[in-house]
């Protein structure tokens, strides 16, 4: 059975000169694109050129493609080309192919319900504590999409004062048109319970359990120094002292719940610890003395190691390259664990990384790595068209683009925004590693992380 749908590539964006050809498979007439420059509408026009090689391809006769000069005022180097059916249709692609409706609809339908949103998801934007009373605001996914009572809770007591709202932008990452259940949320309440750590879940209201325990947020209150804003930044994107405490504190106790879970230990239970792009100590903030007395932190951030070094001190922290090997002994390290590393890096940088991990690694040593998979997908909001190509056509390896928060480091376009999909990683990974476990969005509701230990012998 052949399912009938838009079709259609494009080639090339070369000396000026736009290539391609589009076909919608349920018309006789040709198909319809609009043309757009760095967001701006260009130009409306017919996909009717004759190509022989879309003859032998079985594309009818062939008169499908399109050739499109750009005005003068748009040959940039940066110029940001983007091709798309007529009327909000399906994008074009360079080198990609535009897969008929039914495919695409199905296989995210299929990654968004049965598995991204399987367990529900949500993520808190804002957040204001006092010593009274606590207030959050951001946003909250049930389950598949169930209209199920939901609550949100603070050391376990419910957040009574609960106002839920549209969030058509939320909507629009889901591929949905609008918003029809609320997602958005403010929330308020006393604290009851008052203490340094701060506990925050999303539940089944009448259950009174969390949707997904890994889905738990946490604050710590720390009384080690924050690093500058220009240095939170290149590691947080942000310069907000709240978001960036959240995320680490969140970041280190899920690791450690997953150590405690696995392998019955703590950070303190392992000899040697490496901690890979530590960046300014955005989670080993909250190590104990004697988890920082036996870490090392490494990052290619020149400032940010110095920085550690001395808010740090019990910690030993070194600058490496870009690209490995590093000075590091071999068979130095019993955990490494990086959060928010292989999401940044092409996929030959990837695998020389992971080879100089397990030369790093002493046999029997754990590993817990980070990267953006399903989940992070919808959360950065790419095309679902480019989602079904990740999952089809590139084997399960997706370079999204240039990521700008390290480009003071002058490194050029080597820091990117990277996904992978399970398949991959156990495929690929399994080459160097035992791989233990692997959890979709087991870190900070957005990181996948996989667990892999370095076999003996």
């Amino acid at each position: 059975m052949r399912f009938m749908g838009k079709v259609g590539c494009l080639d090339s964006v070369e000396d000026g000169i736009l290539k391609g050809w589009a076909q919608d498979e349920e018309r006789i007439t040709p198909a319809v694109v609009d043309l757009a420059v760095n967001g701006q509408f260009l130009d409306t026009i017919a996909c009717s050129e004759y190509r022989p090689d879309l003859v032998e391809a079985g594309r009818g006769c062939g008169d499908h493609g399109f050739t499109y000069p750009l005005p003068a005022s748009y040959m940039q180097s940066r110029a940001n080309v983007s091709v798309r059916f007529a009327g909000g249709g399906p994008f074009l692609h360079n080198g990609e192919r535009v897969l008929p409706d039914f495919t695409k609809r199905f296989l995210i339908s299929e990654a968004l319900f049965s598995r991204a949103l399987s367990r529900g998801l949500w993520c808190i934007d804002e957040m204001s504590l006092s010593d009274r009373a606590v207030a959050i605001t951001g946003w909250c996914i049930p389950p598949a999409l169930g209209r199920l009572p939901v609550a949100l809770t603070h050391n376990g007591n419910v957040l009574e004062d609960l106002v839920r709202f549209p969030r058509n932008d939320i909507a629009i990452k889901l591929d949905l048109p609008r918003d029809e259940i609320g997602f958005g949320f403010k929330a308020r309440g006393p604290i009851v319970s008052a203490g340094k750590t701060h506990q925050f879940a999303f539940e089944h209201a009448l259950a009174r359990r969390p949707f997904d325990a890994n889905q738990t947020i946490h604050f710590v209150a720390c009384e080690r120094p924050l690093p500058p804003e220009d240095l939170r930044v290149r590691a947080h994107g942000s310069t907000e002292e709240n978001s960036f405490m959240k995320e680490g504190s969140t970041v280190y106790v899920q690791i450690e719940r997953i150590l405690k879970t696995y392998f019955a230990k703590q950070f303190e239970d392992f000899a040697s610890i490496l901690d890979w792009g530590c960046g300014s100590g955005r989670s080993l903030r909250y190590f104990t003395h004697d988890a920082l007395s036996k870490l090392t932190g490494i990052d290619i951030d020149r400032d940010a190691i110095q920085w550690c070094q001395q808010a740090f001190p019990e910690g030993r922290f070194r600058t490496v390259g870009a690209t490995p090997p590093t000075a590091l002994p071999p068979a130095s390290f019993d955990l490494i664990y990086a959060n928010s590393v292989l999401t940044h890096l092409r996929q030959m940088d990837q695998l020389l990384w992971i080879e100089e991990l397990h030369r790093l690694a002493r046999p029997g040593g754990v590993l817990l790595l980070t990267t953006f998979g399903e989940v992070a997908w919808w959360g950065r909001k790419f095309p679902s068209d480019r989602f079904v190509e990740w999952r089809l056509v590139r084997g399960g390896f997706y370079e999204g683009g240039r990521n700008e928060n390290l480009a003071a480091l002058g490194i050029g376009d080597y820091y990117r925004n990277v996904f992978v999909s399970a398949d991959y990683i156990l495929n690929t990974w399994s080459r160097f590693f035992e791989i233990i476990d692997f959890i979709p969005a087991g870190i900070g509701n957005l990181q996948d992380l996989t667990i892999l230990r370095k076999q003996a012998g």
